[in-house]
């Protein structure tokens, strides 16, 4: 009885979560472009760039300066360009183009301090193709991401008292469902990418999935792809460095 009525009151809760998610879309479409502190700025994020967190929540940056219920979509469920032109994805893209910035949180620090950001932050008048979207609609990508940040394996040889309380290993079964999550999303996700960063959650050289996976990519088959490693160095080995010649 007491099970039955927890689930009941989860799947109330959800279903008020969505009424939520739902109203303030609602609300967002009446009021693009009602934020004029940023009406001068781009953010790029959006258009060049996916992170793929713990749980498969796939967003444009830092979770926490995005907000809840408004990711792009789950590495685990869908596919890369279900994702990657999910509706979330397209109302990010053109709330950051109408400078409302609706679906970020504003304790991000770039929009604190847009000039400090080049790198990320663009002027309206020079940010190309933005008079191209008339709507939310219009914001689909024909080309992927440049920058994809893997940060969804925390496996690790170390417990450090910064990040874990213990040493962090997977799962056959979580390293079959990583393993297929690399495949499914993240390889598609390369044809345009420059950089692929992994893994700034764990151990790069501890993550079985993440090491054969950089064992499978070449320059002949993706030549203007750079590799990013996070690694403490304890398994950084000439072995272990040999087996990645590729």
């Amino acid at each position: 009885m007491i099970n039955n009525d927890l689930s009941h009151k989860v799947e109330r809760l959800s279903y008020y979560m969505n009424k939520l998610i739902k109203l303030h879309n609602d609300i967002v479409d009446l009021t693009w472009g009602g934020d004029k502190g940023l009406q001068e700025w781009v953010c790029a994020q959006p258009f060049n760039r996916i992170d793929i967190f713990e749980g498969g929540i796939v967003s444009s940056c830092c979770l926490y300066r995005i907000k809840y219920g408004s990711y792009f979509g789950n590495a685990f469920d869908k596919s890369f360009e279900e994702i990657w032109n999910s509706e979330n994805a397209k109302r990010h893209r053109y709330a950051v183009l109408k400078g409302n910035f609706e679906y970020c949180d504003r304790i991000c620090p770039v929009l604190r301090n847009p000039s400090a950001n080049p790198e990320i932050m663009f002027s309206r008048k020079t940010f190309a193709g933005g008079e191209n979207y008339k709507t939310w609609h219009d914001c689909s990508l024909s080309t992927g991401p440049s920058y994809i940040n893997i940060c969804f394996d925390r496996s690790c040889n170390l417990s450090c008292p910064s990040c874990r309380e213990r040493v962090m290993n997977n799962s056959d079964e979580n390293n079959k469902k990583i393993t297929d999550l690399l495949k499914k999303v993240v390889r598609p996700a390369l044809k345009n990418c420059i950089w692929l960063k992994a893994s700034s959650s764990g151990e790069f050289f501890a993550s079985k999935p993440l090491f054969e996976f950089y064992k499978t990519l070449t320059p002949e088959e993706f030549p203007l792809l750079k590799l990013i490693i996070f690694t403490n160095g304890t398994l950084f080995t000439p072995e272990r460095w040999n087996k990645l010649h590729n």
